[in-house]
C-alpha cells in the first residue's frame, strides 16, 4: 500500500459528505416553507 492511500480516502470521504450535505439542505429547503 502507498501512503497516498489515506490521503485519497480522506479525499473521497470529504466529497461524499459534501454532496450528502448539499442533499441533506435542498432537503431541508423542500421541507421547510
Amino acid at each position: 500500500m502507498m501512503p497516498s492511500v489515506p490521503q485519497a480516502r480522506k479525499a473521497s470521504l470529504a466529497r461524499f459528505l459534501e454532496k450528502r450535505r448539499e442533499r441533506f439542505d435542498s432537503y431541508i429547503r423542500y421541507r421547510v416553507p
